[in-house]
C-alpha cells in the first residue's frame, strides 16, 4: 500500500490537496498553510504512517515527522481544526472541507489490516 498527498493550492486559510492511495483518488485533504505562525505544515517529502490510538480521535494513523508527535489523519472542517494534522473530507471551497467524519471512517475501513504504510507529500 502506498499513499500520496498532492497539495494543489494554498492561501492564508489553509492548504487543500488530494489523497491518492495505490494510484486511485481516495478523498480530499486540508492542512494548515505553510506561513501560519501558529500551525505547522508537514514539509514535502517521504514519511511513514503508523496506526495510532488517541483519546480525542480514537483509532487513526500518525504521520511520523522528525521532532514532532501525534501528527494525525483526522476529521475537521477548517484550518483552525488542526495544528499540524491532515484533515480528510470532501471540498466545500478552497478554505474548508466537508463530510470529514464520513471520509475518515472510509479511510479507516480502507486501512483495515494495515498497521503501517509509506506516504509521500508534495505540491503540484
Amino acid at each position: 500500500m502506498q499513499a500520496i498527498i498532492l497539495r494543489f493550492a494554498e492561501s492564508e486559510k489553509g492548504c487543500p490537496g488530494i489523497l491518492v492511495i495505490d494510484e486511485e483518488l481516495f478523498c480530499l485533504t486540508f492542512e494548515p498553510d505553510s506561513n501560519d505562525p501558529v500551525r505547522f505544515q508537514i514539509p514535502e517529502g517521504y514519511y511513514t504512517c503508523r496506526r495510532f490510538w488517541g483519546k480525542k480521535f480514537g483509532e487513526t494513523f500518525e504521520i511520523v515527522v522528525k521532532d514532532h508527535s501525534a501528527i494525525l489523519f483526522h476529521w475537521g472542517n477548517f484550518e483552525k481544526d488542526t495544528t499540524a494534522c491532515v484533515l480528510l473530507g470532501m471540498m466545500k471551497g478552497t478554505d474548508s472541507i466537508g463530510y470529514s467524519r464520513i471520509a475518515h471512517k472510509a479511510f479507516m475501513r480502507r486501512m483495515k489490516g494495515i498497521d503501517e504504510f509509506p506516504l509521500r507529500i508534495w505540491r503540484f
